[in-house]
């Protein structure tokens, strides 16, 4: 996707706060909604999300990746 490589470190320290913020985002539903209630909401929403990022990604990448303009559009990567 035309991305800089990321150092394994950074790869490690970027998973580890993705994970932290979806177990928060959890905590947060359930403590709002109660636990049967706030866990399918949290899936249900972290589903539609998901989805709605795979069909942005091949048709609207700006969308996606706005914080690097130059991703996805073949500047690093020919198709030579």
């Amino acid at each position: 996707m035309g991305l800089p490589e990321q150092t394994a470190m950074r790869r490690r320290l970027c998973g580890a706060a993705g994970w932290l913020l979806l177990l928060a985002s959890l905590v947060a539903a359930v403590a709002s909604d109660g636990p049967a209630v706030g866990a399918m909401v949290w899936l249900c929403q972290l589903g539609l999300l998901g989805l709605a990022l795979i069909f942005l990604l091949p048709y609207r990448p700006g969308i996606v990746l706005w914080r690097w303009r130059w991703a996805g559009t073949g500047s690093r990567h020919s198709r030579e």
